[in-house]
């Protein structure tokens, strides 16, 4: 009997979908039951005080170059505080 799978809406749920959240329009990687994103990319880094952004975000910049590339929402979900890593 083939396993079902099933879904825990409670968890980090991924995706890939382009979304405009705060300032730049980012493609979201991961987010949170809160909706908040975890992980999403593009060429620019979300704006500090930016709302959407979960505590410790990760955030990749698509055209970032050396220390420029990683950065990490050390703000709040209601007022983003990215910095490079």
């Amino acid at each position: 009997m083939p396993a079902v799978l099933q879904s825990n809406v409670t968890s980090l749920q991924v995706d890939g979908f382009t979304k405009k959240v705060g300032t730049p329009i980012v493609t979201v990687l991961k987010w949170n039951p809160a909706g908040d994103i975890s992980e999403a990319q593009g060429a620019t880094v979300p704006t500090d005080t930016d709302a959407g952004y979960a505590k410790g975000c990760v955030f990749i910049k698509t055209d970032g170059g050396v220390g420029s590339t990683l950065f990490l929402n050390e703000g709040s979900a209601t007022s983003a505080d990215f910095n490079a890593k």
